[in-house]
């Protein structure tokens, strides 16, 4: 199966994503006239941020709140779907994205990992989730996303492709947004009904928000501002080909 890569982005999972936002416009148009260099600013700025949110743990043992939400301590996390975006556009380390998407059940290895690194990283190592588990956690997820992007047309991994997948990931940042807003008030409206209809009419309450918002905020702005930065409405991209 045919697959395209270019807006393979990771989000991340703070408060920092909306910083993100308005510095990601110009940081990308700035790439986008050195896209040569790209990959080598953002695998540079990567390793930059994991140094310093290491110094910031290990040498001034700064509060995990701190580091868990500020947009400087998480940036890694955004860059690195850009990075994997990148790498797939110029075609590079082919070998590895052939070997990672080689059979149906290297997702599940991929997931397995992410679980040992979530739940027993702490187990061992002081500080392991500030530390090596944000850094290691967005590698894995960005391999993850790529191997069920290519993998989908397998049975195994078929529920991908769902329409109402495709529909929640193309509203996730309104989601992201409006969730925040919507949840506990809802919650509180329904505090005499059962947790179950609760949980589902505060679900149900923040897709119906955020689907509005998409399509009446979000992509009229997304449009624009393809417009304006002299972006096409669509352009070629390299493609991933399942084995």
């Amino acid at each position: 199966m045919a697959i395209q890569m270019t807006d393979l982005v990771i989000p991340g999972r703070s408060r920092s994503r909306s910083s993100f936002t308005s510095f990601g416009h110009w940081f990308f148009l700035f790439l986008r006239r050195r896209i040569a260099r790209a990959g080598i600013v953002l695998a540079v700025l990567i390793g930059l941020v994991w140094i310093y949110r290491g110094i910031l743990c290990y040498v001034f043992n700064v509060d995990q709140g701190y580091v868990y939400s500020a947009f400087d301590t998480r940036l890694d996390e955004l860059l690195v779907g850009c990075l994997a975006a990148v790498l797939i556009r110029q075609g590079q380390l082919p070998l590895f994205w052939r070997a990672t998407t080689s059979h149906m059940l290297l997702p599940l290895v991929t997931i397995g990992l992410l679980l040992v690194s979530i739940f027993v990283g702490n187990t061992y190592v002081y500080r392991y989730r500030d530390v090596f588990g944000f850094a290691m956690e967005p590698l894995l997820i960005a391999v993850l996303l790529v191997q069920l992007i290519v993998l989908s047309s397998h049975p195994l991994w078929a529920w991908t492709e769902w329409r109402v997948l495709k529909f929640l990931g193309r509203i996730s940042y309104s989601l992201y947004l409006y969730q925040q807003l919507i949840l506990y008030p809802v919650k509180k409206l329904m505090s005499s009904f059962p947790t179950v209809l609760q949980l589902i009419a505060a679900v149900l309450a923040t897709i119906t928000v955020a689907a509005i918002s998409y399509y009446a905020v979000e992509l009229p702005f997304l449009r624009l501002q393809r417009m304006r930065s002299g972006l096409p409405q669509k352009s070629p991209s390299p493609q991933l080909v399942a084995p």
